[in-house]
C-alpha cells in the first residue's frame, strides 16, 4: 500500500531574510520554443486555507477580512547542492481571500530532472482590507487608510515585513520522467496570519486594523491524485451515552488527476493538544471507523465533501491521558484535534493519506 503521508509537508515557520545563500540559475520557462527533453512540467500555486495547528487572533471578525493581498516577487526551487533554481522574479499580487479552495498560479515551468530539497517564496508586500479600512506595507513603509475619513496615515504604523518575508518549505523530492505530480500548492492560513491593532483617531476614537504576522502558518502539498484539502469543525454535537459525545465532520477532497475514485476505509484518533494547542499527544489508539461515510465517491473534476461520523469518548480519553501524566480538570478548556487516515482507491491502485484537523477547544466535563 502506498502512503501519501510523505507527500504532505507539515506546518513550516518561515524565515525572514533579504538575501539568499548559494548560487542561482534561471530555469527554462514553459513558453520557450524548444524545451529540454530532460525536464518535466511543474506548476507552483498558492491558496488561502485553514491549517491544523493554526490559531486565529480572537478579537477580529473573519467575515470583515475581505482582502489579504500578498506580493510574491520571487519563486525558487532549492537544490540538493544548496543552490537555487529560480522559477520567477516577476512580482505578482494575489488576493488570497479570492482563493479559498482555489489556486492562484504563480508560475508554470519546465523544471530540470533532479533531486530538490524544497521550495522558497519571497513576499515583499501585503495589503489587508478589514471592515473597509486598508493597511498597506512593503519595503518602503506602511500606511493605514480610514474609509470613514477618506484619509490615510503612515505615522506610527507598524511594518513587520519591512525586510520581506521568505517562506522556506523544506522537503526532499525528485523530478524525473516517472514523477507523478506536476503541481505544488502552498496554503497560506490568512485568518491566523493577522494581528489586530488600533489606531487612535481624534473624535472617532480607536479604529481597528489588521497587521500581518512575520511568522504565519503555511503548508505545501504535492498535487497528486486524490488529496484532502480542507475539513470542517465538529458539527451536530450530541450526547450518545454517558461521557460519549457524537459529532460529524465534513472533509473536502480534490482529485488533481481528474480521474475520480472512492474512499474505501477510514480511521479515527483524537489527539490532545494541551491548554495552548501546542502539544501533539495521542489521546487514544488509532482505530478503524466502522461508520458508513456519506458521499464516499470522489468526483473527477469538482471538490467532493465527505461526511464522517465520530465519537469523542471522554472517560477513555481521560484515563489514557492520566496514564501519560496529563490530569484534566473539570471546567478547564483544553484543545483536541482529530487525526484521520483515509484509504483511497483510484486508477487501479490504493493508497492512504493522513490529516490532523485544526485544534478545537473543549470545556472538560
Amino acid at each position: 500500500m502506498k502512503t501519501s503521508r510523505n507527500y504532505i509537508i507539515g506546518l513550516i515557520l518561515l524565515s525572514i531574510s533579504l538575501s539568499f545563500g548559494g548560487c542561482e540559475k534561471i530555469i527554462f520557462k514553459k513558453d520557450s520554443p524548444e524545451p529540454d527533453p530532460n525536464t518535466t512540467s511543474l506548476s507552483i500555486s498558492i491558496s488561502d486555507g485553514r491549517l491544523a495547528g493554526s490559531k486565529k487572533t480572537d478579537q477580529f471578525t473573519a467575515s470583515l477580512l475581505t482582502k489579504f493581498v500578498v506580493t510574491v516577487s520571487r519563486v525558487a526551487l532549492l537544490q540538493s547542492n544548496g543552490n537555487e533554481l529560480v522559477i520567477s522574479t516577476k512580482s505578482m499580487d494575489v488576493n488570497l481571500r479570492d482563493y479559498r479552495g482555489l489556486a492562484a498560479v504563480l508560475a508554470t515551468v519546465q523544471a530540470p530532472y533532479g533531486t530538490y530539497t524544497g521550495l522558497r517564496l519571497q513576499i515583499t508586500g501585503v495589503q489587508i482590507t478589514y471592515n473597509e479600512n486598508v493597511y498597506t506595507a512593503n519595503a518602503t513603509g506602511a500606511s493605514f487608510f480610514v474609509k470613514s475619513l477618506n484619509q490615510s496615515s503612515s505615522q506610527n504604523i507598524p511594518n513587520p515585513i519591512a525586510g520581506g518575508i521568505t517562506l522556506n518549505f523544506l522537503r526532499d523530492f525528485e523530478l524525473s520522467a516517472l514523477t507523478e505530480f506536476h503541481a505544488i500548492r502552498v496554503f497560506y492560513d490568512v485568518e491566523s496570519a493577522c494581528d489586530i491593532q488600533f489606531y487612535n483617531i481624534p473624535i472617532v476614537g480607536n479604529t481597528a486594523y489588521l497587521v500581518p504576522k512575520p511568522m504565519p502558518f503555511v503548508q505545501m502539498i504535492f498535487e497528486q491524485a486524490i488529496q484532502q484539502t480542507s475539513y470542517s469543525p465538529p458539527l451536530g454535537v450530541t450526547l450518545l451515552a454517558s461521557q460519549k459525545i457524537g459529532y460529524y465532520g465534513l472533509h473536502t477532497f480534490v482529485d488533481f488527476a481528474q480521474q475520480g475514485g472512492t474512499v474505501t476505509a477510514h480511521t479515527s484518533q483524537h489527539v490532545f493538544r494541551g491548554e495552548n494547542a501546542n502539544l501533539l499527544i495521542d489521546a487514544e489508539a488509532e482505530t478503524v471507523n466502522a461508520s458508513s461515510l456519506l458521499n464516499a465517491t470522489i468526483a473527477a473534476t469538482i471538490p467532493t465533501v465527505v461526511h464522517a461520523d465520530e465519537v469523542f469518548d471522554v472517560a477513555a480519553i481521560s484515563t489514557n491521558l492520566a496514564a501519560k501524566g496529563y490530569t484534566l480538570v473539570k471546567g478547564k478548556v483544553y484543545y483536541f484535534s482529530l487525526r484521520k487516515t483515509w484509504t483511497i482507491a483510484t486508477q487501479n491502485r490504493e493508497y492512504t493519506i493522513t490529516r490532523v484537523c485544526e485544534p478545537i477547544p473543549v470545556i472538560w466535563p
